[in-house]
């Protein structure tokens, strides 16, 4: 019983050191903006690279890339808009009718069970728009996009 319980154990501490694909996929993107490579598995030995400008990355310079990744800070949709006021939520919407990049971004929060990472690029720049547009001061846009549950909302 003692050997199945640390075979157990050990395959849960090993299996946990394995980066996850989406790890990889981060790293390379953020190494080697717009290169052109396919990845098979969840190791950088599964990467082909078809980049003719930018060299493959080591798997060192990915390991290391993976270790400086901002964590995945999933929240799911309705939690983000949840906290936009009244009188916010409609600023969005107006702000989403002059500027594509903000109508893209809230396009993409449609589906309400889907979740967002607040770390992604993209979402940074929704949130430095809507900041610059005032459609949000820089503390509400940092309760709004928080992970914890204790980013205020205003009156609704």
């Amino acid at each position: 019983m003692k050997r199945i319980f640390l075979i157990i154990v050990f395959g849960i501490a090993a299996s946990s050191a394995i980066p996850q694909e989406t790890d990889i996929v981060r790293a390379i993107q953020g190494l080697r903006p717009g290169a052109e490579w396919t990845l098979h598995g969840n190791s950088c030995t599964g990467l082909q690279w078809h980049d003719k400008v930018q060299i493959q990355p080591t798997c060192i310079e990915i390991a290391n890339a993976i270790a400086a990744l901002d964590p995945i800070e999933d929240i799911q949709i309705t939690t983000i808009l949840d906290r936009f006021t009244d009188s916010e939520y409609l600023a969005l919407r107006k702000a989403a009718e002059s500027d594509a990049a903000i109508a893209r971004w809230f396009d993409a929060t449609r589906p309400s069970n889907s979740k967002l990472n607040v770390n992604e690029p993209k979402n940074k720049a929704a949130k430095a728009s809507l900041i610059s547009k005032n459609v949000l001061t820089k503390q509400r846009a940092d309760e709004v996009f928080a992970k914890a549950n204790g980013g205020g909302g205003g009156s609704k």
